[in-house]
Formats: C-alpha cells, structure tokens, sequence
C-alpha cells in the first residue's frame, strides 16, 4: 500500500480518531447534528521533530478491537468543565487531521500515547513520520474529510483518566471508538486533555452508567 504524505497523515492521527469499527451510514437523521470542525480550531503548538524518543510502550492499545465487542468502562459523570476540555480536545485534533497537519494532531496526544503509534508489530517508521512533519501540512481530499458526529458518555474515571465515546464519519462510513483522556500540557503549555488511547467499538456495545451528551 503506497504512503503517501497525505496518506500517512491520515493513517497515523485516524487509528484514534477514526479508525474504529466501520460501519454502515445509519440514516440522515442521525447525522443532522454532525460538524465538520474547521482548520481555524487547530491552534495547538505543533511537536518537533523528532517526535518519537525511542522508548517503546510494552503493550500498546490496539488500534481495532481483537476480541469481541468492547464494554468501555463506567466512572462518574464529568463537571461542565471537563466535558467543554474534552470536546474541544476531540474536535480540535479533529481540525488538525483534515488539515493534514500531524504534528498539532499528535501535539493533543500524551507522551505515551505517541510511543505507541511506533511500539510493537504494528508501529509506523518513525523516519518517515518525521519526513511527513518536515513537509508541512497538507490537506486531506475532500473525501477523506472527517466529520464530527457525536461525544456520549463523557466520565470520569476511576484511574484519574476521563473516557467517552466519540462517532465520527468519512464520507458514508462512520466509526465509533472509547477514547481515553489524561490531564496534561501541551506543547503549547497550556493545561489539556489529552488523548492517552482508544479503543474501537461497535454498534452492539452499550455503556452503563448515567450518560453526558453533547449536544
């Protein structure tokens, strides 16, 4: 498969943001309240090159789910605050990637989690991401444009960790994956959630627990 700039730009920032379950495009309706987050949002200090220190993560999250459904675990509902952090983390790196920008993208990442896009079987060249970053941004086609369907379930959890559930569609594919937040700083300096992981989920997978929507 060839990798192109624009193709590794998308490949490594979607594995977290859109590289779920696909699924069929459920109806009109349930997309209505979709958005498209514009590059404007995508304000965060970009990473240097380069980005990955060597230091692999033992057991990285996989990228889809292996095992069977996937039960995102429970916590307590988040305060105001915490749930406007964790939307704009999520739409903001979303901006990012439909700018092809990978190194704002991977800047709303945490350290551990960026080590795990280059640890293990699955790990991407850490020469050729760093050969993407040096090119610059570039925009991805029109239909690779990722839109921002939905965030449920917004918790806090028992690790200090918060967690939702994030929908998000490419053209007439949508995905649906657990993400893990962690409370961190950018490289910006400013204080963040940052996306520490995530777990591709379907369409059978039911949350317990009271739910947070964002409209």
């Amino acid at each position: 498969m060839r990798r192109g700039r624009q193709a590794a730009a998308i490949g490594l920032v979607g594995i977290a943001i859109a590289g779920g379950i696909a699924l069929p495009h459920r109806d009109a309706v349930a997309l209505q309240g979709s958005s498209t987050p514009t590059v404007a949002e995508c304000t965060v200090a970009p990473l240097t090159s380069p980005i990955w220190d060597g230091t692999e993560i033992a057991e990285p999250t996989a990228p889809v789910s292996i095992a069977g459904p996937f039960t995102p675990p429970t916590g307590v509902v988040t305060d105001d605050a915490t749930l406007a952090a964790v939307s704009r983390t999520v739409s903001e790196s979303i901006a990012c990637q439909n700018d092809g920008d990978v190194a704002r993208t991977l800047a709303l990442f945490t350290p551990d989690a960026v080590r795990a896009f280059f640890s293990g079987p699955r790990g991407y060249d850490a020469d050729s991401v760093d050969a993407t970053f040096a090119a610059g941004p570039v925009p991805v086609n029109d239909d690779r444009v990722v839109e921002l369907v939905g965030i449920d379930e917004v918790v806090l959890l028992e690790d200090g960790r918060a967690g939702a559930t994030v929908t998000t569609a490419i053209g007439e594919t949508e995905y649906i994956d657990f993400l893990f937040f962690v409370e961190g700083t950018a490289p910006d300096g400013v204080s963040r959630w940052l996306i520490d992981g995530s777990v591709a989920i379907d369409t059978q997978t039911q949350v317990e627990g009271d739910a947070t929507e964002i409209p």
